[in-house]
């Protein structure tokens, strides 16, 4: 894809050479992309708290985490078995080992709640990462946050190799849904990693690139009236890309669906796409896998690479699509196969982080 224009500073390509999965229902990316492409939902009433619908990890599920977690780690946390088995997975579609991190310029970066830091440094002793290692707690921004940080770090040369994304685990008690939020929110939890690689890295070990992290933005303000950040973050991503709207077919939104779109983002949308919007098709996963905070964003990129990949768009399920204001943005409401060659994936935190990926094909 020909970039528009270049950026005065010379940057690294940044390759995706592998990530891993898991979200309520589903042990693995291509399963949840599958679900989600039949209409499937994560959703579901919690055994213990029937409240509404929620995303969580059944027991099932934790068995099967338990039973592939063998050494020291099986007796950590259910925040570091859940980050280590799909570190696995990532590492694993790479064709790395962890050791392979404690061998070149590497860095772990991971979106995770206040309080998690410590199961941050049990991963990061396991891939033997030791300088590079960062904890990012911004929110529902948090795993764009720490994607974007580790394409950074490895577009400027300090790292060749990193593992990158974010996980959420709801506490006890929390999986009653909010109807009460400023859109509907739906609790959930899972995580997603993805590995990155410097191009010259990738090529030394015969590595396939899955996709290409392209550009990256992300703007911090405390504001009542949010949607000039988005703008702002939605433009700088697009720049430090290289690209014009009109060259990303695709947008993930932050917003749980089209009914519920948030008002701010969806004008701040129309505003950074102009004319090129009639040919830009939008997807809200949250609809299907509900909120999973600071996992949401990485498991969205994840979902993301993977349209890009097979060129396929997931659809959103019309929840009244015709009632919503913002008619004029198109949400594919089934299955669409479209080669697509950028994704620009959003992460609007009402903390008042704003963070926008743009995502290529490999």
């Amino acid at each position: 894809m020909e970039k528009l224009w270049s950026n005065t500073m010379e940057k690294a390509d940044v390759l995706v050479t592998g990530y891993g999965l898991v979200a309520p229902t589903v042990m693995d990316a291509r399963g949840l992309f599958a679900l989600l492409g039949q209409h499937g939902s994560c959703l579901r009433e919690h055994p213990d708290q029937p409240s509404g619908p929620a995303g969580f990890i059944d027991e099932q599920q934790w068995q099967l985490i338990d039973e592939a977690i063998t050494d020291e780690s099986a007796n950590q946390s259910r925040h570091t078995l859940l980050s280590r088995y799909v570190a696995e997975q990532a590492l694993g579609q790479a064709a790395l080992r962890a050791e392979d991190f404690s061998a070149a310029r590497s860095g772990l970066f991971l979106g995770c709640q206040p309080g998690q830091y410590r199961q941050t440094r049990c991963l990061a002793q396991w891939l033997g990462v030791h300088e590079y290692v960062s904890s990012h707690s911004d929110a529902c921004a948090a795993g764009t946050v720490a994607i974007g940080n580790a394409y950074r770090a490895v577009a400027n040369g300090e790292l060749e190799l990193a593992l990158c994304g974010g996980i959420e685990l709801l506490p006890e008690g929390s999986f009653a849904s909010s109807a009460q939020a400023p859109s509907p929110f739906i609790p959930s939890e899972g995580a997603a990693l993805i590995v990155l690689e410097s191009a010259s890295h990738a090529q030394r070990r015969g590595a396939r690139a899955l996709g290409r992290v392209l550009g990256y933005a992300d703007r911090y303000q405390d504001t009542a009236e949010p949607g000039a950040l988005y703008v702002q973050c939605m433009q700088a991503a697009l720049h430090d890309a290289g690209l014009a709207p009109r060259q990303v077919q695709h947008v993930n939104v932050h917003s749980p669906s089209p009914l519920s779109m948030d008002n701010h983002e969806a004008q701040a949308v129309k505003q950074v796409f102009g004319t090129a919007l009639p040919d830009t098709t939008f997807a809200a996963n949250k609809f299907a896998v509900g909120h999973a905070l600071a996992g949401s964003g990485a498991i969205e990129a994840v979902l993301s690479l993977m349209s890009l990949q097979l060129g396929v768009l997931l659809p959103t399920p019309d929840d009244g699509a015709a009632r919503s204001p913002h008619t004029t943005m198109n949400f594919p409401d089934s299955l669409q196969q479209q080669t697509i060659d950028a994704v620009l994936s959003n992460s609007f935190s009402r903390n008042g982080t704003s963070s926008s990926l743009v995502l290529g094909r490999g």
